[in-house]
């Protein structure tokens, strides 16, 4: 079904550009003739129909998001700790820097 709705897609494409670039006085995209543009639109329907695929699948694995075990080691999927807890993290202050780089600075 994908490599049919992108080749479909993809003659329709290539019949409005050049359709609609006749309109606004591109003569050169029909100069060809008829056989022309239905070899264009046939090859580069070949070449969404041979393409959509991979990028189908390639979405389809993006899409359904990371597989992860669940256990105790997982990361938390609505917030806070992986044990349900809600705890953050605390980070320690910077300790200031002592007497002697700070005279050496100035």
């Amino acid at each position: 079904m994908v490599p049919l709705v992108a080749a479909g897609g993809t003659v329709l494409g290539v019949v409005l550009f050049v359709v609609l670039g006749y309109l606004v006085g591109q003569s050169q995209l029909v100069a060809g003739g008829g056989h022309w543009l239905a070899g264009l639109a046939l090859v580069e329907a070949c070449y969404a129909a041979l393409f959509s695929l991979p990028a189908f699948v390639l979405m389809r694995v993006a899409l359904a998001g990371p597989a992860v075990a669940s256990g105790p080691l997982s990361a938390p999927t609505s917030g806070g700790t992986a044990s349900g807890t809600s705890r953050t993290a605390v980070m320690p202050a910077c300790a200031p820097a002592p007497a002697a780089a700070r005279a050496r600075v100035r």
